[in-house]
């Protein structure tokens, strides 16, 4: 059996950010993009396997109808880790999906802690504050952990275990305690926690493909998030790259450029228009606009900003199965669809990131030589168990 750790996320993004660290130490890995691609995905016999569930905005029984589904696929491969991967604001079906996994995998007891210093977003007392967070989020209440001498999950009798950590020495140190009774502790947390995790299980922590695989022109940039973060980046962008081509799309609606198709890096982002669709529905319109415009103008690279967006378009493009190779800035991982060749795939949320983020993304694809370098052969280490 190959694969040692399943991470299940409830978005694109942040299965493609909870498992690149991994990628980067050379262990083979692969995201299915949906739980129809979980078998292509094991096809190519990955070390590391992450599954979006697309369960964010879904209603709890729908969440966790996806995580008991998902299991009878990978039982069989008796994973020696099982990483709930969650935003680190805690949005979505948190709760329902934890108690899901648990039963699902046997485990009997939680390990949580959703902070990621690396992106400014720590946990202090029980609660995650920082970057982009207005009110602290009380980790017990969006678990649904019962304190009765101890924290328990109210789903069940499973002793729940939230660590505080405003460093990335915590994050070691909760990935130490992980990967002390792997068997029967479900892991929670975001993509620090992830990639604490894939430092700990490693005999060498030397990068994989290191910095050769770069994001190259041209480049669509897809944006359907709305969050005033990803809002500050598209301003940014905009006032600094004076060769983008800027295509608003109201509510999603993607109007064909008509001048400069030849522009090297066209920005599609949804705009409010005059209805009030729901995301997923802006999303799709969205990937199938920016699909056409891939059709004609062949990029090299496709940025998507929004786990809703990032679905849809692979959807649209017709992808299952990602192969992430490295992260080009904290927290968004570059990768291919199925292997290193084609087309490169770059994945960002869109609640976090500096006001520069997009743009640095660009200034690389500008500035890159179009070379690729095997990664090295790094041997993984046992998992604990």
């Amino acid at each position: 059996m190959s694969t040692h750790i399943v991470l299940v996320a409830d978005d694109l993004t942040g299965a493609l950010d909870s498992v690149v660290p991994f990628a980067e130490r050379g262990l083979s890995t692969r995201v299915a993009v949906d739980t129809a691609h979980i078998d292509a995905a094991l096809a190519d016999n990955p070390d590391i396997l992450a599954i979006n569930t697309q369960s964010r905005s879904e209603p709890a029984t729908i969440a966790t109808a996806r995580i008991a589904a998902l299991w009878d696929q990978i039982a069989s491969f008796s994973p020696s880790l099982v990483f709930k991967k969650v935003d680190s604001r805690l949005k979505g079906q948190v709760s329902a999906e934890i108690a899901a996994l648990l039963h699902a995998s046997g485990r009997s007891e939680v390990l949580a802690c959703p902070a990621a210093p690396s992106l400014g977003r720590v946990v202090i007392a029980g609660h995650v504050q920082g970057h982009g967070i207005d009110q602290p989020i009380s980790v017990a209440e969006r678990l649904g952990a019962e304190r009765l001498g101890t924290e328990r999950l109210g789903t069940g009798d499973f002793p729940c275990q939230i660590r505080d950590a405003r460093t990335w020495e915590d994050m070691r140190d909760i990935a130490r305690t992980a990967l002390t009774y792997p068997s029967r502790t479900l892991v929670v947390g975001a993509r620090d926690l992830a990639a604490a995790i894939a430092e700990r299980t490693m005999i060498s922590t030397a990068s994989a493909p290191a910095q050769a695989l770069r994001p190259a022109l041209p480049i669509i940039v897809a944006i359907g998030s709305r969050d005033p973060i990803t809002q500050a980046q598209i301003d940014h962008l905009r006032a600094h790259c004076p060769d983008l081509l800027d295509c608003p799309a109201p509510d999603g609606m993607v109007s064909p450029p008509t001048d400069r198709t030849e522009a090297p890096i066209i920005l599609v982002r949804a705009t409010k228009g005059r209805g009030n669709p729901a995301p997923e529905d802006v999303a799709q319109r969205l990937a199938m606009g920016v699909a056409g415009i891939m059709a004609a103008r062949q990029p090299r690279t496709v940025l998507a900003c929004g786990g809703d967006t990032a679905f849809a378009l692979a959807g649209a493009l017709d992808h299952g199965v990602l192969t992430p190779c490295h992260e080009l800035l904290p927290g968004i991982p570059f990768s291919h669809f199925g292997d290193h060749s084609g087309m490169a795939f770059i994945a960002k949320s869109g609640g976090f990131g500096s006001p520069d983020a997009l743009s640095a993304i660009v200034s690389l694809a500008c500035s890159a030589a179009p070379r690729i370098v095997p990664a090295p052969a790094i041997i993984p280490a046992q998992v604990a168990r």
